[in-house]
């Protein structure tokens, strides 16, 4: 997943949720905050249709190439209750995530990133500890499709000389006599 995608999401999640920034946390980035946050984890799939490439023409002789792709991936996001957090107010903190995705001021900048929101599934509450701590949490997974598009310039081709007589070795070409109407 590229950066400006990672940004929109986390932009996403932050303002739906009314967190701040620094409690909307990628996985493996620590410190970890305390309090209410909410974890996010991609976990990327395979490949959505075929890649392609469009070829448009550039200044100065060129092409420009464009490579694109859509790729599926699953966005999972947990909200770590923290002291304050019961099972109610997590899950419907989640709901309020997934729901203000469809409002234009929140779905434009995904489309925008490359990212489209396929489906969610069901917010479900759950018991964990981390180390021995208990850390009670609401969890959803959220499944995406991430376009990329990656461009090259390459040089036109603006003239081709076609020579009349090609030659075809020792091969003899056989053309058949026009039928014979009777």
């Amino acid at each position: 997943m590229n950066a400006t995608a990672e940004d929109a999401i986390h932009d996403w999640v932050r303002l739906a949720s009314g967190l701040a920034a620094e409690q909307i946390v990628w996985e493996g980035r620590h410190p970890y905050p305390t309090g209410a946050w909410i974890l996010m984890r991609v976990d990327a799939g395979g490949g959505f249709g075929r890649p392609w490439v469009d070829r448009t023409a550039a200044a100065e002789d060129n092409v420009l190439y464009t490579a694109r792709s859509v790729r599926r991936a699953t966005l999972q996001l947990q909200l770590i209750a923290g002291e304050e957090g019961g099972e109610a107010s997590c899950i419907a903190l989640l709901e309020q995530v997934i729901g203000k995705r469809h409002l234009p001021s929140f779905a434009e900048p995904l489309k925008l990133a490359g990212v489209g929101v396929l489906t969610e599934g069901a917010v479900e509450w759950r018991q964990a500890t981390r180390g021995s701590a208990f850390e009670p949490r609401a969890v959803v997974d959220i499944y995406l499709t991430l376009g990329s598009e990656f461009t090259e310039l390459g040089p036109a081709i603006k003239h081709v000389e076609v020579e009349g007589n090609v030659g075809l070795g020792d091969e003899t070409i056989w053309v058949p006599d026009a039928p014979v109407e009777t």
